[in-house]
């Protein structure tokens, strides 16, 4: 997997991490238009009351320069996955630049590649965080919530005075 510099630099390389919780999946790569390391945590958690058909899911790293190292990426995805010293070397790699070491099968090891896709942000598209088309139709939805109290509230608050 080697590559240019240039195509290195609007690549994002995605390795998965076993979770601590085997019903998750944990991938994490590094997104260098952003600056920063990125995670999707996707799955139900054993033990949930969640609704499988939605399943939960976290990102991180959606913000430019949000987690700038390997520690940063480790402290944001500790409650669902630990990374190995082999997984650390290969983000640390893919951060600084020196991807054929990163490539290496004696860097890469047991790692699992889960994909090398072209960073959306790097084609002038703004990375955007996935969750938040589910945030703005959730909020959509209280806001719906609360006019429609609002309303009814204020028909009967009419009610109310045409009755005096």
């Amino acid at each position: 997997m080697s590559r240019t510099p240039q195509e290195a630099s609007r690549v994002i390389v995605w390795y998965l991490v076993p979770a601590l919780d085997p019903k998750l999946l944990v991938a994490v790569g590094w997104e260098p238009v952003l600056g920063s390391f990125v995670a999707r945590v996707e799955g139900v958690p054993t033990g949930t009351l969640l609704d499988p058909a939605r399943p939960t899911l976290a990102w991180f790293g959606s913000r430019p320069g949000e987690l700038p190292t390997v520690q940063d990426l480790q402290e944001a995805i500790g409650d669902y996955a630990l990374l190995g010293s082999d997984l650390r070397a290969a983000l640390e790699a893919e951060r600084t630049g020196r991807v054929d070491q990163a490539a290496s099968p004696a860097a890469v090891g047991p790692l699992q590649l889960v994909a090398a896709t072209p960073s959306p942000s790097a084609e002038g598209k703004p990375s955007v965080d996935p969750s938040f088309g589910r945030t703005l139709v959730e909020l959509a939805v209280m806001i719906g919530v609360l006019l429609l109290i609002l309303i009814l509230a204020l028909i009967g608050v009419i009610a109310g005075a045409a009755n005096l």
